[in-house]
């Protein structure tokens, strides 16, 4: 089985109005934070109606100019974090990086694990042991984002 998602965490909870303007979809996560689903097709589809182009990084794979201005906007300025998994069968790779508005906490890092530890880590999340990170956050439980995202594919 695998498991592929990309998302925004956020410390706190997203602006409302904000969450309407780019019609985030949430996913459920700790107390504290917020974490926003995204895709290729979000992404793009946003950075054509704002007219906002160009990577940040080339990893993770959805570090657009276009996702740091919604999550600035979802968050008011609060730091974030942006994170991918692609992993089939065992088998993959994940990517993160956290931002501070235009400062870089995180630089963008893209490993067979850990990243999203680290970037989590650098959001204040505390792991709850035996788990790590990722697994106290929940993301173990979301296999991708499809049924979240489906208005987005043509």
């Amino acid at each position: 089985m695998g498991h592929h998602i990309a998302a925004i965490v956020l410390v706190g909870d997203p602006d409302p109005d904000a969450v309407a303007k780019f019609d985030a979809k949430l996913v459920d996560c700790p107390d504290g934070f917020s974490l926003v689903a995204l895709d290729e097709n979000y992404v793009d589809t946003w950075a054509e109606r704002l007219d906002i182009h160009g990577a940040i990084d080339a990893q993770p794979i959805v570090n657009f100019r276009v996702v740091h201005h919604i999550a600035n906007a979802l968050g008011g300025g609060r730091p974030f974090a942006i994170i991918e998994t692609d992993y089939h069968g065992g088998h993959g790779a994940q990517a993160a990086a956290v931002y501070h508005g235009d400062s870089t906490l995180m630089a963008p890092v893209n490993a067979a694990s850990g990243a999203i530890n680290d970037a989590l880590r650098t959001l204040g999340v505390v792991r709850r042991v035996p788990m790590d990170e990722f697994d106290t956050f929940g993301l173990g439980h979301h296999r991708d984002w499809d049924d979240l995202l489906d208005d987005y594919w043509d």
